[in-house]
């Protein structure tokens, strides 16, 4: 009995201590002492609580800004991939005009109707022309317009050499004034040479109508600038800035080289802002977003402003909280601790009555999780140890056994071995026998050191099969063959015709079903049969051995493939053995995707089934001569 019972004097008529008892004197000094402390806790933890949820709030509002910077470049990659679309369009229209036959055979006339159907679609196009590899205009809607540099401009060439659409610089378009940027395609013949390109003359304007309005904040700008740092369009709001130059603004300079954008930094206009950019895959170009860093300033001050409303909240309601908890936690960590020491003093059985829906009755749960955990764990070691003690019987047993079995061929082989010594001994049909003697006690231990190695190898998992289309009704006649009696039929074979082969190692079957066959000769009466009957089943072949011994109690059934396992039959036990055959046959038909089992019931005999899968249809069957049950391939000296 642990102290607490003592003192308290409350405890079971077993000497246990009783959890629902109450402890008076010193218990309730020491529960005033955690009431203190508890309001003590409460009050010192409430200021950290109040700065963690500060540094959350900070937390909060740098998460904003992360947010304004986020949508900044999610608008640039936006609008980027949208301009981006536009000229996979423009790139599709050229191809298409590029593979006119008209613009193939740079037939002037024709190329020049279709370029004038082609502008009458899109007026944003400037001009639609077609020039040729040596900077010949054959073709254009405004044919007073004639480039006579296009060879040494840059995007000729490049759409040439590359065999796609090239983008030009901004230029400034003659004729019109207005500034705009040529997308060449290249031209081949049908034998696939490049004869030329066709090019549209885009008006700039256009790309600042695909920009389109944002749903950013007033004073937000969307720029599209060119590699050297020029901005060639921006939206409806920020048309100020077209001919700006962003070269040396960091925000351009992160993007082009896609990193992360710099903290927010004052724009060529005077404006504080938080930028993100994003390059176009299609163009040299860079899509800039930049939001006014007092939207992110006055956003900061609604976070802070709801920070203090939700710190005043907090406060007020864990204070609340705090007096609740004072009276409710002191009843509860006396009992928990009543339980504690119970199960410390060995009481593993008993539970701690404390159920509540926190902290407390959770710690209450775990602890008796833990006590139950304990007691299993201490009955699970108790069941260990009689598990040990049961296998050192068996071992101890086997070894018993297998001395006994290992001492009679030994012994044979000894008394033959001495008397073939003996000086006396001269008559041939003597020494003939005691050498006779020999062999069969060799033989004998032979099959004994067999035995211990099959069991080894079915211990390791590296019993070693042959599988092949085997003939069981072969095999079972050669078994009763080979074990009937001479001159007697006490072993009888029951097989329907045309029985299927099974998937088996012939061997291996040969020795499972001579275990079995042997065992229901000695366990039954003298001249009682023996039957062995195979029937078919949808995928399989079943084999029952059946005796008329005196059966094997249910109990005993579960046991009965175990290694050394024999059944009990009393004093008068007519055989012996090493209690492995069936352990034998059990991991041999195992061993080649079979199954074994036994059915029986005490005086009435058992019968023991091996069922094999049935072996593919095309396999060919084993020829048999005249009847006899010989296995080509399969018949050994046992």
């Amino acid at each position: 009995m642990n102290q607490a019972a003592r003192d308290s004097g409350d405890s079971d008529a077993q000497g246990r201590p009783n959890l629902m008892a109450q402890q008076p004197s010193d218990r309730s000094v020491r529960g005033w002492g955690i009431g203190h402390a508890l309001v003590l806790l409460v009050l010192v933890t409430l200021a950290p609580f109040i700065v963690l949820e500060a540094y959350r709030g900070v937390q909060d509002v740098a998460r904003l800004r992360a947010a304004v910077a986020d949508q900044g470049r999610t608008q640039a990659r936006e609008k980027a991939t949208a301009v981006d679309d536009f000229l996979r369009l423009t790139e599709r229209f050229l191809a298409t005009l590029a593979a006119a036959p008209s613009v193939q055979a740079l037939d002037a006339s024709g190329a020049a109707g279709l370029f004038q159907a082609a502008r009458g679609q899109n007026p944003n196009y400037e001009n639609v022309f077609l020039v040729t590899t040596d900077g010949m205009q054959r073709a254009s809607t405004a044919p007073e317009i004639d480039d006579v540099q296009v060879t040494e401009r840059p995007y000729f060439r490049q759409a040439l050499v590359s065999g796609r659409m090239a983008i030009s610089e901004v230029l400034t378009w003659p004729g019109t004034g207005r500034s705009a940027v040529v997308l060449a395609y290249p031209v081949a013949s049908p034998d696939g040479n490049p004869i030329g390109v066709v090019a549209v003359a885009l008006n700039i304007a256009r790309l600042s109508s695909v920009i389109g309005v944002t749903s950013l904040p007033d004073g937000s700008v969307v720029l599209l600038a060119q590699a050297d740092g020029a901005v060639i369009a921006a939206d409806d709001r920020a048309e100020f800035w077209v001919g700006q130059s962003l070269a040396g603004q960091q925000a351009f300079e992160s993007g082009r080289l896609r990193i992360d954008g710099p903290a927010p930094e004052t724009m060529a206009d005077g404006v504080q802002r938080v930028t993100g950019a994003h390059p176009l895959a299609r163009a040299p170009w860079l899509m800039l977003v930049g939001v006014p860093q007092a939207e992110v300033n006055a956003a900061q001050q609604r976070a802070v402003a709801r920070l203090g409303q939700q710190l005043a909240l907090v406060a007020l309601v864990t204070s609340a909280l705090a007096f609740v908890v004072l009276r409710r936690v002191v009843a509860p960590i006396r009992a928990l601790s009543e339980g504690a020491r119970a199960f410390a003093a060995g009481y593993l059985h008993q539970r701690i009555p404390l159920r509540r829906d926190d902290e407390l009755g959770d710690l209450a749960d775990a602890l008796n999780r833990m006590a139950a955990a304990l007691e299993r764990r201490l009955e699970e070691e108790a069941a260990h140890a009689r598990a040990l003690r049961k296998l050192t019987q068996l071992q101890s047993e086997f070894v018993a056994t297998a001395s006994h079995e290992l001492r009679t061929p030994v012994t044979a082989i000894r008394s033959y071995a001495e008397a073939l010594m003996r000086p006396d001994i001269t008559d041939e049909a003597t020494r003939r026998e005691c050498l006779e003697g020999i062999d069969r006690g060799s033989e004998r231990l032979a099959r004994l050191v067999q035995t211990l190695l099959d069991v080894s190898r079915i211990d390791s998992g590296q019993v070693a099969v042959s599988l092949a289309p085997v003939d069981a009704t072969a095999i079972v006649r050669l078994v009763a063959a080979q074990l009937n009696p001479a001159g007697s039929e006490q072993i009888s074979v029951i097989a329907p015709p045309d029985l299927p082969l099974v998937q088996a190692d012939p061997d291996r079957l040969e020795d499972v079903l001579a275990n079995l066959t042997g065992n229901a000769r000695k366990f039954s009466p003298p001249g009682a049969p023996v039957s062995i009957i195979l029937k078919r089943t949808e995928d399989e072949v079943v084999i029952a051995v059946h005796d008329h011994g005196d059966g094997i109690a249910t109990e005993e059934i579960e046991r009965i493939f175990d290694r050394f396992y024999q059944v009990q039959r009393g004093a008068d036990r007519r055989v012996g053995g090493a209690g492995l055959g069936l352990y034998i046959a059990h991991g041999y038909t195992t061993a080649m995707g079979g199954r074994i089992w036994v059915e029986s019931a005490p005086g009435q005999g058992s019968a023991f089934f091996v069922a094999m899968a049935i072996a593919s249809a095309h396999a060919e069957k084993p020829a048999r001569e005249d009847g006899d049950a010989t296995i080509a391939g399969s018949a050994r000296r046992r």
